[in-house]
């Protein structure tokens, strides 16, 4: 299974490109593609074409542009001809017994996304090529939500167990805050 990560966002709140912000002195884009090479040795970087050039992952542009993740991730689909595991590019605490969890326990028939202490988490799952025809009339549609999509498409949710020390590599960084609180507390 190929692994994407999806870098395609404006990161309006974070105002500037997420996938290049410095996190312990590495851009968050090399934090997930390094976690993602460790469990899939084919990476691919889902965003805008040229923006990650500095990067040794093949770029997948927007068939799509501005449908936010949706479109990053029928993209990838149509760019990879294959089921794909996907990851957002904001969520640095990531690892791979997470990515394990995913990939042991997913129904290869349909999405499947995880789900932390009743949060579902849509960028973060496998997505079958077989939905990629009915991601592309969600998109014509303008039916761009993530969790309206895997309702309608009976996605699987696993519940990956709660622990006290877990809830952090489900952090998002979406803020120059998120940011510097998680940079002090490292």
């Amino acid at each position: 299974m190929k692994a994407v990560v999806l870098a395609g966002g404006k990161s309006s709140r974070m105002g500037q490109d997420k996938a290049l912000i410095l996190f312990n002195e590495k851009p968050l884009l090399l934090h997930i593609t390094n976690i993602l090479q460790e469990v899939n040795s084919k990476v691919y970087i889902s965003g805008k074409k040229g923006a990650y050039n500095s990067f040794p992952y093949p770029q997948i542009a927007d068939v799509y542009p501005e449908k936010g993740p949706l479109g990053g991730i029928y993209s990838a689909l149509e760019y990879c001809k294959d089921d794909i595991l996907v990851c957002p590019c904001d969520m640095p605490f990531i690892n791979t017994y997470i990515l394990h969890f995913l990939l042991l326990n997913y129904d290869p028939t349909r999405i499947s996304v995880l789900e932390f202490n009743g949060q579902i988490f849509p960028t973060l799952g496998i997505y079958p090529y077989n939905v990629a025809s009915a991601l592309k009339t969600f998109i014509e549609n303008d039916i761009l939500q993530l969790q309206k999509v895997l309702t309608a498409l009976n996605a699987q949710k696993i519940a990956y167990p709660v622990h006290p020390n877990t809830k952090r590599y489900f952090t998002n960084l979406n803020t120059p805050e998120d940011l510097k609180i998680q940079t002090f507390s490292n």
